[in-house]
Formats: C-alpha cells, sequence, structure tokens
C-alpha cells in the first residue's frame, strides 16, 4: 500500500522502518499521557466525593443551591407526597404495599425528567421501582453516598465480560457522609428500612425470613425445617386450599433420596388458628371493655356540658 501519514510535525511512510518506528513511539507516548490524564480526572473527582461535593444527578425531593450544598424542596407538595411514602411504609412494612396503596387512592408521586428546559418534576402514579429506589436512597436519611455500585469483571469462554452497575454492600461503598444535609428521615429509620426491606426479600438465600407468600395454607413462608432450617416450601393439592409443607433440603444439599420432612396444611393450620385466638381473646376483651368505658365517660361529659348550658 502506498499510503502515508501526516500530522503537524511530518509525513510519514509506514513501508519504512524508521517511520514505522517513530509511529509507535508517539502513539504509546499518546496513549500514556491519555492514561495520566483520565487517572487524574478520576482522582479529582473522588477527591470531590471525599469533601460529599460531587452531585452527579440530584434526587427528587431536593434541589442544589450555587455553592453544591443539598436543600429540601421548597415546593410543599413535593415534601408531603415523600413524607408520606415514608410514613406509610412504617405502617406496612412492605414496598409493594405501598406502592398499591398509593395507585389505589390516586396519589400520584414525583419525578426528575430531563428534557430540554432542564432539570424538572413531574407526577405520575408510582411504580414499584420507584418506591423502592426512594426508601433505599440513604439521601433521604441525610447522608451522602458515592461509590453505592461499582464493575465486575470475569471470564466467559474465554474473553472478558464487564458488568456494570453492580450494587455494593454498605460497608464497600468509597464515601459515605452521615448528616450531610437535612434529611427526610433519620439514619436509623433508614437502616431500619433496609432491614424489613432485606428481611421481605424471598429467593435470596435459605436463612433470609422473607415475606408472606400467596396460597391456601395459613403458615406459607412462615414455617422453616427443624432439622436444617431452611424455609419450607408449599406444594398446593386442588383449589379447596389444601396444601402441603415440605423441606427438601435434604435432596438438594446432601444427596439423600428423602426429605427432610413433609406434611399437610389442614391439622398445623387449625392448631395455629386456634393458638392465635386464644391469645388474642382477653386482649379483645379488655379493648371493648375500655371502649364502652370511654364511651360511657364521654356521654357523661357531654350531659354535663348541656346541663350547664342551659343553668
Amino acid at each position: 500500500m502506498n499510503s502515508l501519514i501526516i500530522d503537524e510535525d511530518g509525513v510519514y511512510d509506514p513501508k519504512l522502518t524508521n517511520d514505522r518506528l517513530l509511529l509507535g513511539m508517539k502513539g504509546t507516548f499518546s496513549e500514556l499521557e491519555l492514561s495520566i490524564l483520565r487517572q487524574r480526572s478520576q482522582e479529582a473527582l473522588r477527591l470531590k466525593a471525599a469533601r460529599g461535593d460531587l452531585h452527579t444527578s440530584v434526587a427528587v425531593g431536593y434541589v442544589r443551591t450555587s455553592d453544591d450544598r443539598l436543600e429540601l424542596d421548597p415546593d410543599r407538595r413535593v415534601r408531603k407526597s415523600l413524607h408520606l411514602a415514608f410514613r406509610k411504609f412504617a405502617e406496612f412494612g412492605s414496598v409493594r404495599q405501598v406502592a398499591i396503596w398509593l395507585c389505589d387512592n390516586g396519589i400520584k408521586m414525583p419525578i426528575v425528567v430531563y428534557g430540554p428546559r432542564g432539570r424538572m418534576v413531574e407526577w405520575r402514579l408510582p411504580r414499584y421501582n420507584t418506591i423502592h429506589r426512594l426508601l433505599t436512597n440513604p439521601t433521604y436519611a441525610g447522608a451522602y453516598a458515592f461509590g453505592r455500585t461499582g464493575s465486575q469483571v470475569r471470564i466467559e469462554a474465554g474473553r472478558k465480560l464487564v458488568t456494570r452497575n453492580v450494587r455494593r454492600s454498605q460497608k464497600d461503598w468509597e464515601v459515605l457522609i452521615r448528616d450531610h444535609h437535612d434529611g427526610y428521615i433519620s439514619w436509623q429509620d433508614y437502616e431500619s428500612n433496609q432491614r424489613t426491606i432485606n428481611g421481605n426479600a424471598n429467593m435470596k438465600g435459605a436463612m433470609v425470613p422473607g415475606s408472606v407468600r400467596n396460597g391456601g395454607g395459613l403458615l406459607v413462608g412462615l414455617l422453616r425445617c427443624g432439622r436444617c432450617g431452611r424455609k419450607l416450601r408449599v406444594h398446593h393439592n386442588g383449589l379447596r386450599g389444601v396444601a402441603r409443607y415440605l423441606c427438601n433440603g435434604a435432596t438438594v444439599n446432601h444427596g439423600r433420596r428423602t426429605k427432610c420432612i413433609e406434611f399437610g396444611n389442614v391439622r398445623i393450620d387449625a392448631a395455629v388458628s386456634a393458638e392465635v385466638l386464644s391469645a388474642i381473646a382477653p386482649l379483645g376483651l379488655d379493648a371493648a371493655l375500655q371502649a364502652i368505658a370511654d364511651r360511657e365517660r364521654a356521654g357523661g361529659e357531654r350531659l354535663q356540658h348541656i346541663e350547664l348550658e342551659l343553668g
């Protein structure tokens, strides 16, 4: 090939050994220079993040001031809607139930969108992911966090594959500054919410508590095997609410041909129901007597008030 390479310093012919050597050296120095610039820029970002001043985006419910500080959104509707979501999670203890309650009541939640006019807040009915991101974001607890996600490199079929945006555990975050700005909840409430969310997760490990599952059995998702400690699975037999609780941990993990334990749900559900009812019956009686007393006291006070007005 009779091609030439031209730059601001000269003209080079790749067929000539000296020109190829010079081009190779220039390419090496150029790559080294780019690498140094990249390292310096990344280190500058890390130093800014260590001070809590790096904000690649601002969560809904906050605004960024001219001096790179986070302040609560001045829009009262935005603040009230976020406070409502946190209160409902404290009441329900379930991300999905909060999303369902908000949608059933037609309550829209704010989301941030970026368009030709810059950052704007729109109102939409929430999805599960919207509420989950809200409850798991430490920003709403007044904390600054950096490095919550990372990359994982693995080799498959002799090729390098990079998986980005892999969530890290809190102890692996690069920066965590508490009391960085005003929060919608306290840090203690945030950590309590994370324990609740992690405990509700099903299929996230054998020893995760998990949430109650659908099914005809009364104790679906609540029973554990007395031998291996794993959560019992449920097999449904028909449409009349008949089910069988079983644990196949011995088969899966220990190579045995028999299950750890297996039994029907009819007798155990009835026994647990009877124990629960017997436990709450005294409380129900006390509550009824207290309600009657409160009503009589309120009626007496109302009568006394009427007599004073007439007399």
